[in-house]
């Protein structure tokens, strides 16, 4: 009797493993399935080294519209905005990559950014990759930001 009570916890404790296990929230989910330009493509469990590469930016005010992060609806601000960024000097160490919508990718970063003209900035950033259709590579833009547009 005993040993049949103890098989049967036993069983108990296995199947239930598996479901109380989470993630740190602080984990990224790792997206290895990028092929990335040369300055991008260090890929280590997740992780994205971007050693003194180019990213491109440019200051937009962060608005969605009330959307509650409603990521297609940022994604169609992205394709408006990506097209007139600027290229920037960068010196970050680590990105780790998030899924977003076709063919794009986020990537939050907390590194040290030092721009062009000299200005440094630090802190978490927001980083979106998306793909060229002509060679299937990723670039990344630094979006940080999306503008509320009116719909009039």
């Amino acid at each position: 009797m005993i040993n049949s009570s103890l098989l049967c916890v036993f069983l108990c404790i296995l199947i239930s493993a598996p479901f109380t296990r989470s993630r740190p929230s602080e984990e990224h989910p790792m997206y290895t399935a990028a092929r990335l330009t040369d300055e991008y493509k260090h890929i280590l469990d997740g992780k994205i080294k971007l050693a003194e590469s180019h990213i491109f930016t440019d200051d937009v005010t962060v608005d969605d519209c009330g959307k509650g992060g409603n990521f297609d609806y940022l994604s169609d601000k992205l394709d408006s905005l990506i097209p007139t960024l600027s290229e920037i000097n960068v010196s970050v160490k680590f990105a780790y990559p998030v899924p977003f919508t076709n063919n794009t990718i986020e990537f939050s970063i907390d590194e040290i950014l030092t721009l062009h003209d000299g200005n440094v900035q630090q802190g978490e950033k927001a980083f979106f990759a998306r793909t060229d259709e002509k060679d299937d590579k990723y670039r990344i833009y630094d979006i940080r930001a999306v503008p509320c547009y009116s719909s009039q």
